[in-house]
């Protein structure tokens, strides 16, 4: 195929060879390498130095962690396909206004798909390893502490898509070179500084702090100049960020802790007894209300439409009455949404099935 796009090019067109070449449009292609060589440098150091100092033990650890991660960070890169060549485009028209309404729209994107994924990874991934690594005895996969560092990394890494494909678009690459350099650096320097003492987990960390830096980094200076707005927004975006993921983590944690977990299942006791027996002047009894039914309708079978019509509008109402308002009433609308859910919903089944078995003359 070379040599033939060869022929074809002298035989079809001349190349005028005499004009000075114009180096302006790749004046910063040793500046974009510097950035390739050393996001080379920043993907691969990880594993390349758990295997200089660590034996294969260790490095298989690292490689079955590293090996989930890489599997998400790809899921993530499907929400990004296209977004240089549109912001390109927006860059080129100078358009600033829209250019900051994309970036927006963009980092909201990005930013609600990592929560989402990242915290899920973080809290599955150890228990995803242990089932892979179930038949194998040589060395202990159970890892949570490297498991959460490394999703903490790509978590950080997915989160500044937006200013890295805003600054590559904007070929801004010679003004944000040192940046790369600096992340190479430190990624290398404190993982080599946190590898004796805290193994894996010390190299982890190290790449970590690097890709923390470099998110900064990005998006500082893509508000500084490119989108032209405060610091402000990247903050609050970082705030909200941090919010959601805690809100998210918290309930998890409480719901793994021995403590609680005693409390819990009393209160789900308390709420099947009173799904069973009602909550005098809130709800009848199943029997009450399977007689009740059963008295209004001639057969069992309308019987049961009629529960079932009367319990789904009370879903929906209670469903839309405690989501309205949003987060903005989240502290008022959980507690109310598990009550209705704890005393209304959990007597749908049963109703049902009393009706369908009791043997009550009609």
């Amino acid at each position: 195929i070379p040599m033939g796009l060869y022929w074809y090019v002298h035989k079809h067109y001349t190349i005028i060879r005499t004009i000075p070449r114009d180096d302006n449009c790749i004046k910063q292609r040793w500046d974009a390498f510097v950035h390739q060589i050393a996001a080379f440098v920043h993907e691969n150091a990880d594993l390349v130095l758990v295997t200089l100092f660590f034996d294969l033990f260790q490095v298989s650890v690292f490689s079955i962690y590293n090996m989930v991660i890489t599997g998400i960070k790809k899921f993530v890169m499907v929400f990004t396909s296209g977004m240089e060549s549109a912001i390109g485009k927006i860059i080129a028209s100078c358009e600033l206004r829209k250019l900051n309404s994309f970036i927006e729209m963009y980092e909201w994107v990005i930013h609600t798909v990592s929560i989402v994924v990242f915290v899920c990874t973080s809290i599955l991934i150890v228990p995803f390893v242990k089932v892979y690594t179930a038949e194998i005895t040589d060395v202990n996969y159970i890892q949570p502490v490297l498991g959460s560092v490394i999703t903490l990394s790509a978590f950080l890494i997915s989160i500044r898509l937006p200013y890295k494909n805003l600054v590559e678009s904007a070929g801004h690459f010679k003004q944000t070179r040192n940046g790369a350099i600096m992340e190479v650096v430190i990624h290398l320097s404190l993982s080599l500084l946190f590898a004796k003492s805290l193994g894996p987990v010390g190299i982890a960390i190290g790449a970590a702090i690097a890709v923390g830096f470099r998110t900064v980094q990005y998006a500082l200076y893509s508000e500084r100049s490119i989108l032209i707005r405060s610091h402000v927004y990247f903050a609050k975006r970082m705030i909200v960020t941090l919010v959601n993921i805690l809100i998210i983590v918290i309930p998890y944690f409480l719901l793994e802790m021995d403590y609680y977990l005693e409390d819990i299942m009393k209160l789900l006791d308390s709420c099947y007894e009173k799904c069973l027996h009602g909550v005098p002047k809130v709800s009848p009894s199943v029997e009450t209300m399977a007689n009740d039914y059963l008295k209004k309708y001639v057969s069992k079978e309308e019987a049961c439409k009629a529960m079932l019509r009367n319990q789904i509008a009370k879903c929906t109402t209670s469903g839309f009455l405690t989501g309205f308002g949003g987060i903005v009433t989240l502290p008022v609308a959980i507690p109310a949404n598990a009550s209705v859910y704890a005393i209304v919903e959990p007597t749908q089944p049963v109703p049902m099935i009393v009706i369908l078995l009791i043997t009550i003359p009609i």
